[in-house]
Formats: structure tokens, C-alpha cells, sequence
């Protein structure tokens, strides 16, 4: 982190996440647009390819054990399968 040119603090790493995730989420219409595909299906395939990225990464952070003992991940689980 110290020899990275670009990132110098970790409040300069949150603004450049931050800038970087809002350029992702602005850029989702124009893309919608662009492949004039259904709402669900977009959807469905943001979500197909987002969970397993976010549960990988998430178990490499936290560790396999540690992810699964997380207490609200039960009730998360569940709504997001109730949302599917």
C-alpha cells in the first residue's frame, strides 16, 4: 500500500471506492438501454453473476467459518430468496 502512487491513505482508497462504485451504478441504464433486454432477465443476470463475486470475496475476507457464524446471515439469506 505504501509504494502504490495512486492511493495514499485509506480515506483517499474509500473516496476512490466510492467514485468508482457510483461510475458502476450510473453506468447500469445506458447498458440497459444498449442491450434491450427485459428488466427481469437484466436482473437476473446482475444477480447471477454478483453473488457468487460478493460470497467469495466475503468468505476470503472473513474466513468460511467465521462468514457462516455471522448472526443476521440466516434472515438475509432467507429475504433474499423471498426478493428472488
Amino acid at each position: 500500500m505504501k509504494n502504490d502512487p495512486f492511493v495514499k491513505s485509506n480515506s483517499q482508497k474509500g473516496v476512490f471506492e466510492m467514485l468508482f462504485a457510483t461510475f458502476i451504478w450510473g453506468s447500469i441504464p445506458i447498458f440497459s438501454i444498449w442491450c434491450n433486454l427485459p428488466s427481469p432477465i437484466l436482473v437476473f443476470f446482475r444477480v447471477l453473476f454478483a453473488v457468487p463475486l460478493v460470497l467469495f470475496y466475503s468468505i476470503r475476507k472473513l474466513g468460511k467459518d467465521e462468514f457462516f457464524r455471522i448472526r443476521p446471515f440466516a434472515p438475509l439469506f432467507l429475504s433474499g430468496i423471498a426478493l428472488a
